[in-house]
């Protein structure tokens, strides 16, 4: 397979159902900014030491996969399945905050290497979640995601408070 194809050489990229747009077009900046919050899942996911919050961590990033497949002109996330996902974000929540006392103070990032890759993670989370408010607003496009990244960032607050 060959990577480098200079088809982007001048600014434009192609969306997945072959659609020719600026790199500064919003639909990639929102692509982007999942790509990112991805590798840093990944990077978080390196510094557990739970098994089942790794799997947890691992099904998050196959889901961004179909949510970003669906923002480049692939495939449709069904509105169900997107329920499910968020059910299923709200209980790993509860099942942290069994274990961990969230206090109404403002957060320090930096008790450990984990924990403070988990409120990295939360802040890219909010990031995308914001942008695609910005995408859902202007192009009318999308909105189903923002309680999914509205729970993914709270999950990943929680996840930091029970890490330390």
């Amino acid at each position: 397979m060959k990577v480098t194809t200079r088809s982007g050489d001048k600014g434009t990229t192609y969306l997945y159902a072959g659609r020719q747009v600026a790199k500064t077009h919003p639909l990639i900046e929102l692509l982007g900014l999942s790509d990112e919050l991805q590798a840093l899942i990944g990077i978080l996911k390196t510094q557990l030491t739970k098994k089942s919050q790794q799997k947890f961590l691992t099904k998050l990033q196959k889901q961004l996969y179909l949510v970003m497949a669906e923002i480049s002109g692939a495939n449709k996330v069904i509105e169900n399945e997107l329920k499910l996902w968020v059910n299923d974000i709200e209980a790993q929540e509860h099942r942290l905050l069994e274990t961990v006392r969230i206090n109404n103070k403002f957060i320090v990032p930096g008790e450990n290497l984990a924990e403070a890759y988990c409120h990295l993670v939360r802040t890219k989370t909010r990031a995308l979640e914001r942008f695609l408010c910005r995408v859902a607003k202007s192009k009318g496009a999308f909105s189903k995601f923002i309680p999914y990244f509205n729970r993914l960032s709270d999950y990943f607050f929680i996840l930091g408070r029970a890490l330390i």
